[in-house]
């Protein structure tokens, strides 16, 4: 098909340089969201993105649909304590207020504070708004994915264009390298493998 952007076994075949874009100032009545994955001794990882309106602050039309996804700020790292990740995705945010969800098993109690009570009470001492339990449902999380890359169609001109509900900043080089990579699980074809590198993933989903 003269497509060398196909990666073989990859989970989301779909996605391709058409989704990776430029960065530009993400309008202000946009409204944000923070996903975030947990790990010391494996990457945490959490990503920002911005819900398009269809216009910019001006009232302008911009070339992504509405509803669309724009990921426009990724943060990771290896053998951070707790406090030190709460406080750099405080720093990360500054004075923005995404809504941020995370995987619940943070917030399951062992014995002491959860990592999520760790991780909340540095964030609220920012006024950084606090994790939420996320929805933990693999499939139909991977499914959105799917379908934002996909797309939609749209008449453009005398043509019929797919536009992508899900787009990513270039200055996002883990979810860019990552999400390609994401393979089939050989036991369940319907999910991906949980064992390769899919933390920025998690928290994308």
């Amino acid at each position: 098909e003269g497509d060398f952007e196909i990666h073989e076994g990859s989970y989301f075949p779909e996605f391709s340089g058409k989704h990776i874009i430029s960065p530009f100032k993400i309008p202000e009545h946009w409204p944000r969201y923070l996903g975030y994955d947990w790990g010391f001794r494996s990457p945490f990882a959490a990503c920002w993105g911005a819900v398009s309106s269809g216009k910019d602050d001006k009232g302008h039309e911009v070339p992504f649909p509405k509803d669309s996804i724009i990921i426009y700020r990724e943060l990771w790292g290896k053998m951070v304590d707790n406090v030190s990740q709460a406080n750099q995705i405080a720093a990360a945010s500054g004075r923005e207020q995404p809504i941020c969800v995370a995987d619940g098993s943070i917030f399951d109690n062992q014995g002491g504070p959860s990592i999520g009570e760790q991780l909340n009470t540095v964030l609220a001492r920012h006024g950084h708004p606090i994790f939420k339990r996320a929805d933990k449902d693999r499939l139909s999380g991977w499914a959105q994915i799917r379908q934002r890359l996909v797309g939609i169609r749209q008449t453009v001109g005398q043509t019929i264009e797919a536009k992508p509900l899900l787009y990513v900043f270039a200055t996002c080089p883990y979810l860019i390298e990552t999400l390609p990579a994401l393979s089939i699980d050989k036991r369940n074809p319907e999910d991906a493998d949980s064992t390769g590198d899919d933390h920025m993933l998690d928290a994308l989903r």
